[in-house]
């Protein structure tokens, strides 16, 4: 017999619930105070991509070697920088992994750390180590700099916030100027741009090219001239003197003001500088950049630590805008790629739209079980409110909006509603029992409040578990940001629901018999009519009733058919019935029923992950088009000299690279293919003009002559341009362009991607294949994320390496899914040793020191003060001039030339540099970089992957490469996107584990039980699991780290619907209702706020699920899939087996318990309070 209260009966046993139940207006206020802070707090809150609060566990030391443009290689650098400085770091405790990074310019070190590690005393460490390795280095080791990596703020190791192309028209003058000067300075005062770096960008010098036969004949020395030019370009202090009561300071200005003053500069008296040398303005480029066929430069922004990314993207827009309007910028074009700010605001939208799409999912499914707009708007006020509230708490707490905090309210949207159901379903029950509307809304708020208490803590303290016991840091820092708006609005939702909904429901007479509405009324008179409409109505017109009739019979199975007293739907009704027919039909059969279903989703669960795809990160649309185009080793970029528009002019043994450029472009236009003007072709247009023996020049010009006759004009270049632009949607396109190699990226309309897909395989197949170029292309997609993976391969000898890498390089060619393999080892100048013969050295006084000086000299010159021409520096560099051909044209210097440098003796003559040096015979191919991981040398087999299945890959990869034979000291291992996967799988099993140890303890703990929880977790967990891969393989979606939280996330919430079916069951076996009784009325009572809790989650996870949306290029469905599909099917698991299995083990306790009795000689029936009295089955 279930008892009654009267309202003060209620009051008096829940005086808390009772406080907010008779107060509503102080109620009203409290609401209203909240939710306008959480207004107000989310305007002041800051925006930004990725929370700051991850401490990097990196640190980066660089070291520049400021000779080294001249005589080092990648090995000397290795030898004489990275090894001193690397045995220094070495020594620091705590260091996980130590990446070190020779090249031709200096060195660069990678420092990861241990999590216990920290990282304020590391870094001190590392500036230790630093100066003491310093004391080992040459002198002319450059400025080092140790600097912090991190993800979310400002500095040297943040991720850029935004990427800007500009390009300008063939007749702006000194464009680079311009970009320096105006354009990186304007952007730099941006408020909160901490730097702008540019690529493709390149600096005028003046060069004098001093002859050597005419400085000998005039018998100059060249160390003197050199002291001169210092002299001669200065300016500097020269004291302090007072004229009529003021001090006047004075500066001495000797600058060279002009290169006509240069060239005019005496170097002794009746002998200038012009009759010795050359003295011209050039451009010496490694590199250059096209954007949308034109000359240009693309530059990064990086953001202080301390500014509002958003913020800081308007004002670089707003500083962009006004660039435009600049003068002096005339012909300038500017596009913008990518622009963090931009992709925040676009994840605010897709949030917001999601949040509304789902509440709205979530209002329709609360309509079509209660068949009321009032009661339905009161329960959907759960949402706003409580999301309300916990921006006000985020504020208070200094959070910010950014990615993973958006994806925790765009969890929490549908979780929000559960609370509030429950109650409201459990308050209406007690009113149509026959309590009194106060009583019944105390009551019912109190009866249901432990068990609400106990869910939510759940899913709390599935945060909390991975938050303190995880040992990813990666993984404890993402799910404390996602966390904090879930578990927030979890905890504020039950508040909502013990204190807000009851007193609604009581105010607007919500509780007990309810007076049919006019609607419903209207509706149920509707049929009347239509029913006697019909007999006598005409044939056509009684097509039409009977096509309304059917709807309204649809209709009327979720409105209700009745026209008093509390609707009812026929569907759900019969559903109720069905499954309360079915439950006690399991009942009787429950030991093999259970045993059956358990063990198939036990067994299914490893079969279903394995036939998953399993990745790091799903890419999701892939929106940008990447070609990479390797030259041969051969291939040098140099430029003698500019034209009169400050255009660089292009020596004629670079004609195949500007050809390749032109081919590649018109290849992307679909323009046809030119013909190639041929050396034949040249000599005939030159003969016809009677220049049988034509100079350097002007065979230049007959050849630019015959390409320009034979390009497509202009105009022709810019329609196909714009066509393809508009056929294919790409939004903008830039070319980098170096001495090695060529990088395309096309960056394409997210909305016409298949047009795109398109684009690329009409590129692959139509650019030609050229002799010693190699061709790689990738459809890249997501956050900046690669499609890259890597096998690492180490040991102690670079050339040994290389063979063993190219072994795997070609294994992996017959992998299925991996294209472009390639090994990752940056191709260097081609190296010849000179080795100095030491016996004739010393015969010939020749210094070793003085040999590599006067070389150095000689093939790259020294670079003196900056020359001021303006407002601007140039920097000045002297050296000798090229030698020449025998027409007289100047050429590169080759082995015999250096072999005729004159070096001077100690006593004060000259030899050839050959007589005192040998070569190490034929060039051979040098590294650009030589790579060290933890003191080993290592290189990297690269490949592109068309599929998102990392595990296959992985498996695959290390079944072909497994014949590699690999010398004593000699390894591989995976790295990149493989390692980093196999590390992400292992922390999520880990992290998954704790999760469900943390809700069982909890569960226990509340329900003073080891038994029930029990039957909860391991009926509702695997169900979960179960449905959520399906899920995944169902729509084709790969296993990622999003999925894995949200799977997390699934232990928490799926025990939800158990808690609540367990807690009645106790309560009507405590009010002594029959055991098997009290399992299908519990069971049967909680179908309906079981589907609806279930389904206006799933609902309002619908928009996070379908489709391709993303947070700032992550796609998120992953996790939304895998949430929908693990509650779909946990709610079938709650309902029909955690009642079986709580029968079961019921049983088996009350076995164990008349053991214990038949053994110790105690014999009890069952627990304190609880009936356990069984009927017959």
């Amino acid at each position: 017999m279930l008892e009654r209260f009267t309202a003060l009966q209620a009051i008096e046993r829940h005086p808390l619930l009772a406080f907010f139940a008779r107060r509503p207006v102080t109620v009203c206020v409290l609401l209203t105070a909240t939710t306008v802070i959480g207004l107000i707090g989310m305007q002041l809150m800051p925006l930004e991509l990725f929370p700051s609060g991850l401490e990097s566990r990196s640190i980066s030391v660089t070291v520049p070697y400021s000779r080294a443009d001249a005589v080092s290689t990648p090995l000397s650098v290795e030898r004489t920088i990275t090894l001193p400085v690397e045995a220094e770091l070495s020594t620091i405790p705590g260091i996980e992994n130590l990446t070190a990074v020779s090249s031709r310019t200096g060195a660069r070190f990678d420092i990861e750390f241990s999590g216990r590690q920290d990282m304020t005393e590391a870094y001190a460490q590392v500036t230790d180590a630093v100066e003491r390795a310093r004391l080992r280095l040459p002198s002319d080791t450059g400025r080092i700099q140790v600097r912090k990596s991190g993800m979310g703020g400002g500095g040297a190791g943040a991720f850029p916030i935004g990427f800007i192309s500009f390009f300008w028209e063939d007749d702006v003058e000194d464009p680079q100027l311009k970009l320096e000067n105006i354009v990186q300075t304007r952007l730099e005062s941006v408020d909160g741009v901490a730097g702008v770096t540019f690529f493709g960008v390149t600096r005028k010098f003046v060069a004098v090219d001093i002859d050597r036969e005419r400085a000998g004949a005039y018998g100059v020395n060249l160390a003197e001239l050199m002291s001169r030019l210092r002299q001669d370009n200065v300016r500097e202090p020269a004291g302090k003197v007072r004229e009529e009561g003021k001090d006047i300071y004075l500066v001495a200005d000797s600058r060279l003001k002009s290169v006509e003053q240069m060239r005019s500069l005496p170097v002794r008296p009746g002998l200038k500088l012009s009759e010795i040398a050359e003295v011209y303005e050039t451009e010496s480029i490694d590199s250059y950049v096209r954007v949308n066929g034109r000359w240009g430069a693309t530059c990064m922004l990086f953001k202080s630590s301390d500014s509002n990314t958003v913020q800081v993207c308007d004002r670089v827009n707003e500083a962009l805008a006004e660039l435009a309007q600049d003068s002096r910028l005339a012909g300038f074009q500017t596009r913008v790629p990518w622009m963090q700010g931009d992709s925040i605001k676009e994840s605010i939208v897709n949030l917001m739209s999601t949040l509304l799409w789902g509440a709205l999912f979530a209002v329709i499914v609360l309509l079509v079980f209660l068949k009321s707009f009032r009661f339905s708007l009161v329960i959907a006020l759960s949402i706003p409110l409580s999301m309300a509230m916990t921006l006000a708490v985020m504020y208070f707490m200094g959070e910010t909006i950014n990615i993973l905090s958006l994806m925790g309210f765009t969890l929490a949207a549908g979780m929000l509603l559960d609370n509030a159901i429950v109650v409201a379903e459990n308050v209406f029950r007690r009113g149509q029992l026959g309590d009194e509307p106060l009583g019944a809304s105390i009551r019912g708020a109190g009866e249901i409040g432990l068990a609400l208490v106990l869910s939510t803590s759940t899913t709390i303290i599935v945060f909390v578990g991975v938050i303190y016991l995880s040992g990813a840091d990666f993984i404890r820092f993402v799910m404390s940001r996602i966390g904090i708006p879930v578990c927030v609005g979890l905890a504020l939702s039950v508040v909502v629901a013990l204190g807000v909904i009851p007193m609604a429901m009581h105010r607007f007479g919500m509780i007990g018999d309810r007076k049919p509405s006019r609607f419903r009324a209207w509706f149920i008179g509707l049929r009347q009519r239509i029913t006697a409409a019909l007999p006598g109505a005409p044939a056509g017109r009684k097509a039409a009733l009977w096509g309304a009739l059917a709807l309204w019979e649809g209709a009327s199975a979720f409105v209700g058919r009745q026209a008093g007293g509390t609707p009812r739907a026929p569907v759900i009704d019969a559903m109720a019935a069905f499954y309360e027919r079915s439950l006690r039909l399991l009942v009787r059969q429950r030991y093999w029923v259970t045993f059956l279903v358990l063990g198939a989703t036990f067994a299914g669960i490893p079969s279903l992950y394995l036939a998953l795809q399993q990745t790091d990160q799903n890419q999701g649309n892939r929106d940008r088009i990447e070609l990479r185009i390797n030259f041969p080793p051969s291939a040098v970029i140099k430029y003698e000299a500019l034209d009169d528009k400050g255009q660089p002019v292009i020596r004629r043994d670079e004609l195949w690279k500007t050809y390749t450029l032109d081919e590649l472009e018109r290849t992307l236009w679909g323009l046809p293919r030119v013909e190639r003007v041929t050396a034949e072709d040249v000599l005939a247009l030159l003969a016809s003009r009677g220049k049988t023996s034509p100079t350097n020049d002007e065979f230049m010009e007959a050849v630019s002559e015959l390409r320009l006759a034979r390009e497509p004009s202009e105009q022709a270049k810019q329609e196909a341009r714009a066509q393809a632009f508009e056929k294919f949607g790409i939004e903008a396109m830039s070319i980098s362009f170096s001495s090695r190699n060529a990088r395309v990226s096309l960056f394409l309309d997210r909305k016409r991607l298949d047009q795109g897909n398109e684009f690329y395989k009409r590129i692959m197949a139509a650019i030609p294949e050229r002799a010693g170029v190699e061709l790689r292309g990738e459809f890249q997609g997501g956050s900046a994320s690669s499609s890259e993976v890597s096998v690492l391969v180490k040991g102690p000898d670079s050339e040994r390496l290389l063979e063993i890498a190219q072994d795997i390089s070609r294994r992996m060619e017959g992998v299925r899914g991996v294209e472009g393999v390639r090994v990752d080892a940056e191709a260097g100048t081609d190296e010849v040793t000179l080795q100095l013969e030491r016996e004739r050295a010393t015969a010939m006084n020749v210094s070793p020191d003085v040999l590599a000086q006067v070389l150095a000299f000689n093939l790259g010159g020294t670079a003196l003060r900056d020359y001021q021409k303006g407002d601007n520096l140039i920097p000045l560099r002297v050296r000798f001039a090229p030698p020449r051909d025998a027409r007289g044209n100047p050429r590169d210097p080759e082995m015999d030339d250096v072999g005729e440098i004159r070096v001077p003796g100690a006593s004060g003559g000259a030899v050839a540099a050959k007589a005192v040096t040998s070569t190490s015979g034929l060039a051979r191919p040098g590294l650009g970089e030589v790579r060290r991981l933890n003191r080993q040398t290592t290189l990297r087999v690269v490949a592109t992957t068309s599929t998102e299945d990392l595990d296959r890959i992985r498996a695959d990869v290390n079944e072909q490469i497994a014949g590699v034979r690999f010398p004593p000291g000699y390894s591989r291992e995976f790295s990149g996107r493989f390692a980093s996967f196999a590390r992400t799988s292992g922390d999520m099993f880990t992290a998954l584990g704790w999760s469900m140890v943390m809700v069982l303890l909890l569960m226990c703990f509340l329900f003073e039980s080891f038994i029930k929880p029990v039957c909860i977790l391991v009926v509702s967990v695997p169900g979960a699991i179960l449905g959520g891969w399906g899920m995944l393989l169902a729509t084709g979606t790969p296993n990622d780290s999003l999925s894995w939280l949200g799977l997390m996330i699934l232990v928490g919430v799926v025990v939800n619907n158990g808690i609540v079916q367990v807690d009645l069951i106790n309560r009507l076996r405590h009010d002594g209702i029959e055991r098997n009784a009290a399992v299908i009325e519990g069971c049967t009572q909680r179908i309906r706020p079981i589907l609806m809790t279930t389904l206006t989650t799933v609902f309002g996870l619908i928009p996070m699920a379908i489709g391709d949306a993303t947070f700032v290029g992550t796609p998120y469905y992953p996790m939304g899939r895998m949430v929908l599909g693990g509650m779909m099917a946990s709610m079938f698991y709650t309902l029909l087996f955690v009642p079986l299995l709580y029968l079961i083990l019921d049983d088996a306790g009350l076995a164990v318990r008349a053991w214990a009795g038949t053994l110790f000689g105690s014999r009890r029936g069952g627990a304190p309070g609880v009936a356990v009295a069984r009927s017959p089955e």
